[in-house]
C-alpha cells in the first residue's frame, strides 16, 4: 500500500487566502484615504488659526485700537512678514499672491475668517460669503467650490 504524504495547499485554500487579503487591503486603503483627507482638512484649519495669530500681532503692531481696522488680508500679513507663504493642503501649491483670504476684527480681536484655497474655502456656507467665526471652525466648515 502506498501512503500519500504529500503536503501543501489546495487551490481552493489559496484562493480563499487571496480573497481575504484583497478584502483586508481594500479596507486598509479606504482607511488610509480617509486619514489623508482628514489630515488635509486639519492642515487647512491650522492655516486659519495661523492667520488669526498673525492678525493679532498685526493689530498690536499697527495699534488698531487707535486707528480701527475692519479686516486684514492674507496679503497684508504676508507683506508684514507675519506669515510665511501658505501652502494649499489640498493641492500642495502655495497660495497665490492675489489670494482673497482675510481676517475680520471686532475691536482689536480677530473674530472670524474667510480662507480660500484653490478648491476649498472656510467662509460661511456654500452659498454665503459671511466669514466663519473661529469658534465654529471644524472639518464641517470647509466647503468645496
Amino acid at each position: 500500500m502506498k501512503k500519500n504524504n504529500e503536503r501543501g495547499f489546495t487551490l481552493i485554500e489559496l484562493l480563499a487566502v487571496i480573497v481575504i487579503l484583497g478584502i483586508l487591503l481594500s479596507i486598509g486603503a479606504l482607511m488610509i484615504q480617509t486619514t489623508i483627507s482628514k489630515a488635509k482638512q486639519d492642515a487647512f484649519i491650522s492655516n486659519a488659526y495661523t492667520m488669526k495669530e498673525a492678525a493679532r500681532k498685526y493689530a498690536l503692531y499697527h495699534r488698531i485700537d487707535e486707528t480701527p481696522v475692519d479686516r486684514v488680508t492674507y496679503q497684508d500679513l504676508l507683506n508684514e512678514g507675519l506669515v510665511e507663504e501658505a501652502r494649499d493642503p489640498f493641492t500642495g501649491e502655495i497660495f497665490a499672491e492675489d489670494n482673497p483670504s482675510y481676517v475680520v476684527f471686532s475691536g482689536i480681536e480677530p473674530v472670524s475668517i474667510c480662507l480660500y484655497a484653490e478648491s476649498h474655502k472656510i467662509c460661511g456656507s456654500r452659498d454665503s460669503e459671511e466669514p466663519s467665526t473661529f469658534d465654529s471652525l471644524s472639518r464641517d466648515s470647509i466647503t468645496p467650490y
